[in-house]
């Protein structure tokens, strides 16, 4: 699935996040592959181990979109799932219209 960085941008919107960085005044965000000049592109995904409540790995993991404060460099990890989700009932409501 393609994505354009404006799906991000849309996608913070329709879901109520701020776009407002928790750590200074700005509101504009980077996505890795941003600085490399491209306005479409492959999601880059980190890929987090999750831990149980005794710190011990559990074999799962949460793959999440880096977004990067253009300001300070505070990174804001998006679940890669739940934007999935919204771009894929992007995509079917575009094709009833």
């Amino acid at each position: 699935m393609r994505w354009d960085l404006a799906d991000f941008d849309n996608y913070l919107k329709s879901s109520g996040a701020t776009d407002k960085c928790p750590f200074c005044p700005s509101t504009t965000w980077d996505v890795t592959t941003k600085s490399l000049g491209r306005t479409d592109l492959d999601i880059f995904t980190v890929s987090n181990e999750l831990l149980n409540g005794d710190g011990v790995k559990t074999g799962q993991t949460l793959d999440s979109i880096p977004f990067i404060c253009s300001n300070c460099g505070f990174v804001r990890l998006v679940s890669y799932s739940k934007i999935k989700d919204w771009k894929k009932k992007q995509v079917k409501e575009e094709d009833v219209i």
